[in-house]
């Protein structure tokens, strides 16, 4: 039986990350200029964490006036501070911490952005090892298949790292598995990153309204290129020639001078009828780079409209037309904005499930 109030147990234990005044460890973590200290409770720590069950035995530590003083000057500060909000809260992610301090009406310029992607990708090695090494199975399975499948890139890149880092040079037998995600590559795509269409399809295999937090899934999708309009034309003759009757679909537009990146999945046949509430159906803009902090997820309202013959009920791209109506959330700068489309495509989708 499931526990009747372990949403409210679950806010409570949280709320010792931030607010607790009876902390019994000082953890010093980095070395020198670097070093920062963190306090924590050692039930928790022990509680969550296979090594700190041994290293916070009582034959092992270290206390001043009645504080267990502990040191690991192999970790930074700043993947310390990731691991230990995980332990406390059970919330990991690598994206929002880093723009957690911003004005809440400051904006990300391209060149931020970047820096942030950058800075993330610096410290994924250094996350992965402090992981493995406090022995938090879960995140580092987490971990794992977060870099599998959305960082091939810097895989590649620091395959070499990772082999010096793990099993004495030796390639790890246990972490980093040799296979990729279903979605390994976008299938000619000219629009889409791997990295975008993954988190596309986590949208797609889970109903959650969370617009940046991969699920990292078993189940996944195959994408085929139905249409790209640049090369079977703009029109909606092409489209209903070579789209309709398909099963579910995926549409991603680039609208021409801004780059932005919008589209929306239809989860029934698109056909010349139109007028389909398609329950599970949303739209949504991946933003005008590939930094993932101005994603927007918007899901289809209860018993609304979602797509007609000729689009979305929102997002009418041969008509280049938005007007926010039955889709929860507001995926461009107006409500009623006009655009001129670069290029868009269409992807039939099957889960992997079916």
């Amino acid at each position: 039986m499931a526990p009747l109030f372990a949403n409210s147990l679950f806010q409570d234990l949280t709320q010792l990350f931030t607010e607790a005044d009876d902390y019994n460890v000082k953890i010093e973590v980095g070395e020198g200029s670097e070093k920062e200290i963190f306090k924590a409770h050692s039930v928790i720590l022990r509680a969550r964490s296979p090594y700190f069950k041994a290293a916070l035995s009582s034959t092992w530590v270290r206390k001043v006036d009645d504080m267990i003083i502990f040191s690991k000057p192999n970790i930074s500060p700043k993947v310390f501070k990731k691991i230990l909000k995980y332990i406390y809260t059970g919330e990991f992610s690598l994206m929002e911490d880093d723009i957690q301090d911003m004005d809440e009406d400051e904006l990300l310029t391209e060149e931020d952005n970047s820096l942030i992607e950058d800075d993330v990708q610096d410290i994924l090695l250094d996350l992965l090892l402090a992981a493995d090494e406090l022995a938090l199975v879960e995140l580092v399975k987490y971990m794992e298949e977060y870099i599998i499948t959305y960082e091939r890139d810097w895989v590649q890149e620091n395959l070499a790292s990772i082999f010096a880092t793990a099993s004495n040079g030796s390639p790890p037998e246990d972490h980093l598995p040799p296979r990729v995600p279903v979605s390994q590559t976008v299938p000619d795509s000219v629009i889409v990153s791997n990295k975008q269409l993954t988190l596309i399809e986590s949208w797609i295999v889970s109903s959650a309204n969370d617009d940046t937090r991969f699920n990292l899934l078993n189940e996944g999708c195959d994408f085929y290129l139905l249409l790209r309009g640049s090369r079977d034309g703009m029109g909606l003759k092409p489209f209903h020639s070579l789209c309709l009757y398909k099963g579910p679909t995926l549409v991603v537009i680039k609208i021409k001078g801004t780059n932005q990146v919008i589209g929306g999945y239809n989860p029934d046949s698109w056909s010349k009828i139109g007028g389909s509430k398609a329950k599970d159906s949303f739209i949504f803009s991946l933003g005008k780079d590939k930094s993932f902090n101005n994603i927007i997820l918007s899901r289809i309202e209860y018993n609304k409209v979602a797509v007609s013959n000729s689009g979305f009920e929102d997002l009418r791209w041969f008509e280049g037309k938005y007007h926010k109506s039955n889709f929860e959330r507001q995926i461009m700068e107006n409500s009623d904005e006009e655009f001129i489309i670069e290029d868009y495509e269409v992807f039939r989708v099957v889960r992997c499930c079916e």
